[in-house]
């Protein structure tokens, strides 16, 4: 249930997961303030409405990491395609917040990125997934750059692994024959006999009536 106030006042809105945010909007963006609590949310956004009053930068270098991240994703949300925004979204929740949320944005160095895709590597993730981290953290912290938040991007000298394709061996006619065979008084015949002849995907033949 979102708690909102006049526009002047900016708004605070009670999320699902039970933080609190406050938020105003400055120069065709919303800005975003987070608490634990009611009063801690309230107590930021006042601050934030003084800096905004007093034409100081609402936004600071020091901000954590997760805070930062939680604040860009408001941002592109009208920017970018509701997948592209849900794949955003499913990158940041699982990859960069909870290796990189609590270092503070202006004090994030390629080392702590180096170590960060060394840590999902060896807890199994793939070369892929970690190149996919590595560009949507490298997107974010170039917005930071043109919000003068940061004044550079980290990411830029650090290398992401290398994602190798995997050569493919297809079955010769003689290896397709022993498989049918071999299946023939099963139900999973006709299911190979399909894909062998047609090149179907398995969830193309899974769509045959």
């Amino acid at each position: 249930m979102a708690k909102r106030r006049s526009n002047q006042e900016g708004s605070l809105v009670l999320r699902k997961d039970g933080l609190w945010v406050g938020r105003i909007s400055h120069q065709g963006k919303r800005v975003s303030v987070y608490g634990r609590t009611k009063e801690e949310a309230r107590r930021k956004l006042r601050e934030l409405i003084r800096k905004q009053e007093d034409n100081r930068p609402l936004t600071s270098s020091k901000m954590l990491m997760k805070d930062y991240l939680a604040q860009w994703m408001e941002n592109i949300q009208y920017q970018v395609r509701p997948k592209t925004l849900s794949d955003y979204e499913g990158v940041v929740r699982l990859y960069l917040t909870p290796n990189l949320g609590k270092i503070q944005l202006g004090k994030l160095e390629p080392d702590h990125i180096e170590k960060a895709w060394i840590c999902l590597l060896r807890s199994g993730k793939s070369a892929s997934i970690v190149q996919h981290a590595h560009l949507r953290l490298s997107k974010a912290l170039a917005d930071a750059v043109k919000r003068h938040l940061i004044a550079w991007n980290p990411c830029l000298t650090v290398s992401p692994p290398k994602v190798f394709i995997k050569e493919l061996y297809p079955l010769d006619a003689s290896a397709m024959n022993q498989i049918l065979e071999a299946a023939r008084d099963t139900e999973y015949y006709e299911a190979l006999h399909t894909a062998f002849h047609t090149g179907l995907r398995r969830g193309e033949l899974l769509a045959l009536a």
